[in-house]
């Protein structure tokens, strides 16, 4: 799945959750997916202290790479959301930052 098709499904989910929750302003969505970002963040957290012993062992049987890679997704999608309700180019955004950061490290 290329750029362009995951923005188009991020602006259809976006129109989805607007009209499904109504009285739920911009401002409000923004504040919403950033604290699910937060949440995300959070279990990615988890994910990688399990990932490398030392997450509690009663919940161990959560890690694995599936579960890695998935709350990764999850991090990327709900930052893309927050772009979305911001209205930010996701993909003029990443070129700024990655020509910055080819600087930054000599990068040809």
């Amino acid at each position: 799945m290329g750029m362009q098709e995951t923005l188009d499904i991020i602006g259809k989910v976006h129109e989805h959750l607007m009209v499904r929750d109504a009285t739920v302003d911009i401002e409000k969505r923004t504040f919403l997916d950033t604290i699910k970002l937060s949440e995300e963040v959070w279990e990615l957290n988890e994910q990688i202290l399990w990932h490398y012993g030392y997450g509690r062992k009663e919940k161990l049987e959560k890690c694995s790479s599936e579960h890695l890679e998935q709350e990764i997704a999850d991090v990327i999608f709900s930052a893309m959301m927050i772009a979305k309700s911001l209205n930010i180019d996701v993909e003029k955004a990443m070129s700024n930052k990655l020509q910055e950061i080819k600087r930054r490290f000599e990068i040809q």
